[in-house]
């Protein structure tokens, strides 16, 4: 039967259009390469209708749900492409970019692995693109219905590229993993991730297989998959000696892994009455995922955790005061609400110990937590106590008359709250990123820099010091 059809095809080919082949190939490599040759071609291409016919035996297949077959046969129309191009000249960059893409096609484990894998995020847009296929050619609209074809190729085994090919194993788990974190406590590590995470290549596979039960009902294997994703993280994490408290807040939230039955209810009953929101996730996952948005589909991953476990509890952070760290604190604070650096001259007269930081950091964590009213008044108490201690520093008069001059901002609490909510909402990314900075600077001992952000996350939430 199948036979039958593809000679059926076959000669209706010989009532093509004259452009109608090089019209198809040019869209394919256009979908394909982003180039669009449609010119040259209609003047070099040599090739006859075989490639059009091919390609109509792969829609067939993928019609009748041999997927794999109908991959297959696209290696074939490649093959069938590249012979009949020989005589086209100024398109060897392309042509050699999709030869290496194509040598996937010679591989039939890699191949076979690869479309099994896409196919779970994009079988859908992959049917799409094979029925406008047929419509764009049914229309006479040759070049569309060849980039149909190219982007349904596209989505079953990955872009013509081979930067993203040889990124893919490295950036995707990495960048996916930073934001799953980010969606889970809140706190941006891509930086110190990239640097220290190891065998994370498999995280990727299992949150695909994670989700893929979780759409089929199958909670007893979703809260098993669950499992191993959370039996992963320490070794993954492992070597990120920076991320200590974050690392036992996961351990200590993922402790609920342990007992499948229980888990797997819980995510029944998240299906149950989050049902829209976990089935938005899952796209988003998938559609962040297809637009190399690696770290935004970690995100997504994190938020189904969330709506079906509950949030993981913020880090607990304990900090020894270092006595050398608090003008060093101060001066980087002075440089990041002035622009000087009066670190010579604090060293000499900043005489204190008042513990700064220990206000700074209550104050970080009520802004964590959005308790914007609690956090104003632990800032109120590190800018107060600043001023206190660098009285004695009488050479930096108009610096510290400066910085009075803007603090009395906090003597109107009412309209301070008000000021501070709006700007934490409109500055949300700016602010999280000052806090992890400020976090990640003590840990370094990098007390001026702690000092500095901490003034750039003053000015964001409450407002800019006057010139």
């Amino acid at each position: 039967m199948k036979a039958f059809a593809a000679a059926c095809m076959a000669a209706s080919a010989t009532a093509f259009d004259a452009i109608a082949v090089p019209d198809f190939v040019a869209g394919m490599i256009f979908g394909l390469t982003g180039d669009n040759h449609l010119t040259e071609l209609e003047a070099c291409y040599q090739g006859g209708s075989k490639v059009v016919t091919d390609s109509q035996v792969a829609v067939a297949d993928f019609k009748a749900g041999q997927y794999f077959k109908g991959i297959e046969q696209a290696g074939v129309i490649w093959n069938e492409v590249g012979s009949a191009m020989t005589t086209c000249k100024g398109m060897d960059e392309d042509i050699a970019k999709i030869e290496a893409w194509a040598k996937i096609f010679t591989e039939p484990a890699t191949l076979s692995k690869t479309v099994a894998k896409r196919w779970l995020f994009h079988g859908k847009e992959i049917r799409a693109d094979i029925a406008k296929e047929e419509t764009d050619w049914a229309a006479g609209s040759y070049f569309d219905a060849g980039k149909d074809v190219a982007d349904a190729l596209t989505l079953a085994v990955g872009p013509a590229s081979s930067t993203e090919a040889s990124n893919l194993s490295v950036k995707a788990p990495v960048e996916f993993l930073a934001g799953m974190l980010e969606g889970l406590l809140e706190e941006n590590h891509l930086e110190e991730i990239s640097l220290c995470v190891t065998d994370g290549e498999q995280l990727v596979d299992h949150v695909e297989e994670l989700v893929k039960d979780v759409e089929a009902k199958h909670m007893i294997r979703a809260a098993k998959m669950a499992k191993t994703i959370k039996d992963e993280l320490p070794t993954m994490l492992g070597a990120c000696k920076s991320m200590g408290p974050e690392i036992k807040a996961l351990e200590s939230w993922a402790t609920v892994f342990e007992h499948p039955k229980t888990i797997s209810e819980d995510i029944a009953k998240s299906m149950l009455f989050h049902r829209k929101q976990i089935l938005g996730d899952i796209s988003a996952i998938k559609a962040d995922w297809s637009a190399a948005e690696y770290y935004k589909a970690g995100q997504a991953a994190a938020d189904i955790l969330y709506t079906a476990v509950g949030p993981v509890q913020k880090p607990a952070y304990t900090y020894k005061m270092d006595l050398l760290a608090v003008p060093e604190v101060a001066a980087g604070f002075v440089y990041g609400m002035v622009g000087e650096n009066n670190l010579t001259e604090m060293e000499a007269c900043y005489a204190s110990t008042s513990p700064l930081f220990t206000y700074l950091e209550s104050a970080l964590t009520s802004i964590e937590s959005f308790h914007i009213v609690a956090a104003l008044k632990d800032l109120e108490k590190f800018v107060y106590h600043f001023q206190l201690d660098v009285a004695p520093c009488t050479q930096m008069g108009d610096d510290i008359a400066a910085i009075e001059k803007w603090a009395a901002i906090f003597k109107s609490p009412s309209s301070l709250v008000s000021k501070a909510t709006k700007h934490y909402l409109t500055h949300r990314k700016q602010i999280k990123q000052d806090i992890a900075d400020i976090k990640a600077d003590w840990a370094a001992k990098q007390y001026f820099g702690t000092g500095k952000v901490a003034a750039d996350l003053l000015t964001t939430l409450v407002g800019p010091i006057e010139e």
